[in-house]
């Protein structure tokens, strides 16, 4: 037997950036972005060369007796088992329950609807569609097909999944993988099919670290979905466009808004030659205050405190910025203003204001008590002359 070989365009990982100045694929690409196959689209993993080739060299169906259909496959000795629900589970499709089939009738009207013209025939041709379809044919069969040539053409089971991503209605991908996968088994043209899902499947690395690395759409092909068209561009129908957000939802959404919490009124600053009364009230309650500035862990409301935390922070990581105010959080709330770091004149009480004592007053009292030593150190002068004189004087 030929050896198995990759295919370039199949199973490639989707484009789905906005790209600048074509505006008119901005609906297709937030369609899928936002789909359920967003995931099988652009999921790009590491891809071991071993796990594809062994699989597809080694993969038989499990005998129906045994159970629901199953793909088993042995790779580096150990053996693996590959299901509809693995599939589902893996790839993220949450399609369980989805559609696999449409009457033939209804597949026509379906694409009908679509701004494509039938002729009655199942088999469909990417360049009659308008850009806008056309990068989404071209993106399903680059992408999640099992084709692995004739990529301008497709037949019934992708214009049914075509029909039901337009109309609203789950595809069932999984069951269209899965499928897929079962017939290229026995097929006379069997390759290396689905590398990218293979990997994301089974999620395993192998013995040899050989990866394949798998091809890209890129942003170019947005220009040449132009080309080769003439018509009227086909719009995107309702259920592909995001919902109204507008209305009675955007009325609820607006009473639920909180109205904004007054800004307290702040204290006045004491004049610099005037006693500072406020470092003798007591500290406030933070629970009783309902618009208390909430602070992280190891920040305070006083700025040296918070500048000292935040020197701290900054030795301990290397990626906080030290261009950072040193004001507390919630910026419009009020702050004590900080708290001198001399110590407080003798005789000074936590007292009211008539219990404190004037600079005039420190400046009277340190006169009286210069006046006062003074007096004393005469007094003392005094007795010592005359104990002197008792003592050395005549008996």
């Amino acid at each position: 037997m030929a050896a198995l070989r990759y295919r370039d365009e199949h199973n490639k990982v989707g484009y789905l950036q906005k790209p600048t100045g074509r505006d008119d694929y901005h609906q297709i690409l937030d369609f899928l972005r936002a789909s359920h196959i967003r995931y099988a689209l652009t999921n790009d993993p590491i891809i071991f060369d071993s796990l594809v080739k062994q699989f597809w060299s080694m993969a038989t169906l499990r005998s129906p007796e045994l159970g629901f259909p199953a793909i088993l496959a042995t790779i580096d000795e150990t053996p693996y088992t590959i299901t509809e629900d693995s599939v589902r589970s893996q790839l993220q499709l949450a399609d369980d329950g989805g559609i696999d089939d449409l009457p033939i009738a209804e597949i026509y009207s379906g694409m009908d609807n679509l701004g494509y013209v039938t002729e009655g025939k199942l088999t469909f041709y990417k360049n009659k569609f308008s850009p806008q379809w056309r990068f989404l044919v071209h993106t399903i069969l680059h992408c999640l097909s099992t084709k692995s040539g004739s990529w301008d053409q497709f037949g019934s089971s992708l214009a049914v999944a075509l029909i039901c991503l337009s109309d609203g209605r789950k595809f069932n991908w999984s069951s269209y993988i899965f499928k897929g996968m079962v017939s290229n088994i026995g097929n006379a043209k069997k390759f290396l099919m689905y590398p990218r899902f293979l990997q994301t499947i089974l999620g395993i690395e192998t013995s040899f670290t050989r990866q394949y690395h798998v091809f890209k759409l890129s942003s170019k092909l947005f220009a040449n979905m132009k080309l080769n068209f003439e018509g009227q561009p086909m719009q995107l129908l309702a259920a592909m466009l995001p919902q109204d957000q507008e209305g009675e939802g955007a009325g609820v959404a607006a009473q639920a808004v909180p109205p904004p919490i007054p800004e307290p009124i702040p204290e006045p600053m004491p004049e610099p030659d005037q006693p500072q009364d406020h470092l003798s009230t007591p500290p406030r309650q933070q629970t009783s205050d309902p618009i208390a500035p909430v602070f992280e862990h190891g920040q305070s409301s006083d700025p040296n405190i918070a500048s000292f935390s935040r020197v701290h922070e900054t030795d301990d990581d290397p990626f906080t910025s030290t261009n950072v105010e040193d004001e507390p959080l919630g910026g419009s709330f009020h702050a004590s203003p900080p708290r001198s770091t001399q110590a407080p004149p003798a005789g000074h009480t936590s007292g009211g204001a008539e219990d404190l004592i004037t600079l005039t007053e420190v400046h009277f009292l340190e006169t009286e008590l210069q006046a006062h030593k003074k007096l004393f150190m005469i007094d003392s002068t005094k007795n010592r002359s005359r104990k002197s004189t008792a003592i050395g004087g005549p008996t």
